[in-house]
């Protein structure tokens, strides 16, 4: 649900901009994807209508790229954008930036919404949302120190069940947030109940 160009890569990951539910952070969580795991990612990946490129450029960020059709102008038109994914506890976090900014990470007060990505053997990756109820769960019980907006900020459950947006921002340190995500609440607070698939486009060259 992150429409960008990331129509595909983001919006499968179903995070959010003012539309929908997520969770932000200031932090990148964890660290840069190693060169092995960065090459599988680059490449020419399909989702359900469209085609986007991805590209390492250094340190887990990546540049990512498709075109859509302007009717207006009767000519294609490329979307870039660029999101860093990295690993922690043997998860991949996907982070983009959620003032649609391209900055570089040293950027001032950046701000992420995060999403789980999965790379299977099968060249396909697997984009799962945040579990929003269970963030809200998590930070009212101390567990991430965090704020917690929109619809469900002053009823969890009557809020995010209602179907509004909420923002989960999880306000602790880069090493608090990385603390609390365990193995096991990695596993428990991405959902793959809402995931997005991508398939490899096998053949092309990202150059």
């Amino acid at each position: 649900m992150l429409l960008r160009f990331t129509q595909v890569l983001i919006a499968a990951a179903l995070i959010c901009l003012g539309a929908c539910s997520s969770v932000t952070t200031p932090h990148l969580l964890g660290e840069p994807v190693d060169n092995e795991t960065a090459g599988r990612l680059t490449g020419a990946w399909l989702g359900d209508e469209s085609i986007a490129y991805s590209r390492h450029v250094g340190r887990g960020e990546f540049r990512l790229a498709s075109t859509k059709w302007d009717t207006a102008q009767e000519r294609f038109v490329l979307e870039e954008s660029t999101v860093f994914i990295r690993s922690h506890n043997g998860a991949l976090i996907i982070h983009v930036r959620t003032d649609e900014s391209d900055e570089g990470a040293g950027a001032a007060s950046p701000e992420y919404s995060i999403a789980r990505l999965v790379l299977t053997e099968k060249n396909e990756i697997i984009l799962l949302s945040p579990a929003i109820k269970r963030f809200i769960d998590a930070v009212k019980a101390g567990e991430f120190k965090g704020e917690i907006s929109g619809e469900g900020g002053d009823d969890a459950a009557g809020g995010f069940f209602a179907g509004g947006p909420t923002t989960v921002h999880l306000s602790g340190t880069k090493e608090e947030i990385e603390a609390a995500f365990t193995r096991e609440r990695i596993t428990d607070l991405f959902t793959i109940e809402e995931s997005g698939v991508l398939r490899r486009v096998e053949g092309v060259k990202i150059d």
